[in-house]
């Protein structure tokens, strides 16, 4: 067994220490700009020494619209999401088990729709909408998430399922099980730590999600990072609400995401141990 020298630890172990410094930082000056004052803020060089202040999580909890953006920002990418599952999973298990013609040439479009870069087809489906009446609605902000996360949510529960040992399938259905009791009893509970993984992707894409929710949406239905790039203009950015909404922005994720961690790490592992 191959011994590693504690030297070559520290070593190991200082390097991983400065990636995370380097990888944390930003989030760290976020921060701190959201809990100083607009002067300590513009101040050079930068003020590390400061009474923290909580006046900019007030405005934007309070004066400010933020929190009908976060309200939008959840409905639109929880309600998307949802649907999203619901249609990629029966999907996905029809291409990975199903025998058909043309299979192999539907599961290549569906996976080729996301090569696409997003900038090329935003005209087109602003045409669209504007022609359907969907500009600025709920609805049509949905429709779009359910188009733009789809086709990835397919792919990836495709391949979860096929990990899966078709011998436990035909083991149930020589018991007696239907094909969708094999789905619901078997299939599904085996697959749950990838279709986790799916899922809080494509809620992540629908969180983040920029350049076409600035284009449909207007006052009342716009999500946050939307809101967030309308305090910024040419004559003056107030940098601490900037800075707080970010954080409470990205809050809920990451409480999300620490609350399931166990299950994202089964998930991202599922199937490379048999």
């Amino acid at each position: 067994m191959l011994k590693v020298s504690k030297k070559a630890t520290l070593v190991v172990y200082f390097i991983i220490f400065f990636l995370l410094i380097i990888y944390w930082f930003p989030l760290l000056w976020t921060f701190l700009t959201s809990i100083r004052t607009r002067q300590e803020t513009l101040a050079y060089p930068p003020t590390w020494v400061f009474k923290p202040t909580i006046e900019h999580y007030i405005y934007n909890l309070t004066k400010s619209a933020f929190l009908l953006a976060l309200l939008n920002s959840i409905f639109v990418a929880g309600i998307s999401t949802i649907i999203v599952m619901g249609m990629a999973i029966p999907a996905g298990y029809a291409l990975a088990r199903l025998r058909f013609p043309g299979r192999d040439d539907i599961g290549f479009y569906i996976i080729s729709t996301k090569m696409t870069p997003p900038i090329v087809v935003l005209f087109a489906f602003y045409l669209m909408f504007f022609k359907l009446g969907l500009l600025r609605t709920y609805v049509g902000l949905i429709i779009l998430y359910i188009a733009l996360n789809l086709p990835l949510a397919t792919w990836l529960l495709k391949g979860f399922f096929e990990r899966t040992p078709r011998e436990i399938e035909e083991a149930a259905k020589v018991d007696g099980c239907g094909d969708l009791k094999v789905v619901q009893k078997i299939i599904l509970p085996l697959t749950y730590p990838g279709i986790l993984v799916t899922m809080i992707l494509c809620l992540m894409f629908s969180w983040m999600e920029f350049i076409f929710a600035s284009t449909i949406t207007g006052p009342n239905t716009r999500t946050v990072p939307v809101l967030i790039y309308s305090w910024i203009s040419f004559s003056q950015i107030y940098w601490g609400r900037v800075a707080a909404a970010g954080i409470l922005y990205i809050l809920p994720m990451l409480i999300f995401a620490l609350a399931i961690r166990n299950h994202l790490i089964r998930g991202m592992s599922f199937g490379l141990v048999k």
